[in-house]
């Protein structure tokens, strides 16, 4: 594999879509703009916050490992 083949590998294959209102859509673009990243990179890198912070609550931790013991 060549190295731009690389560069070009599919590090999130995965879609989540939704749905949000214009003005929304305008602002996600501004604070996108303003971080320098594309408005999906931003959502992604907001979404990867927030599923580090539940990791870290213990009452989220508790959560996870009773339903691992009801599987």
């Amino acid at each position: 594999m060549s190295s731009s083949e690389e560069k070009r590998e599919i590090h999130y294959p995965h879609i989540i879509s939704t749905r949000v209102d214009w003005e929304t859509k305008g602002e996600i673009e501004d604070i996108a703009l303003f971080d320098r990243k594309k408005p999906a990179t931003w959502i992604r890198d907001l979404i990867i916050g927030a599923i580090k912070r539940y990791q870290r609550n213990p009452q989220y931790k508790r959560f996870k490992r009773d339903l691992e013991a009801r599987k």
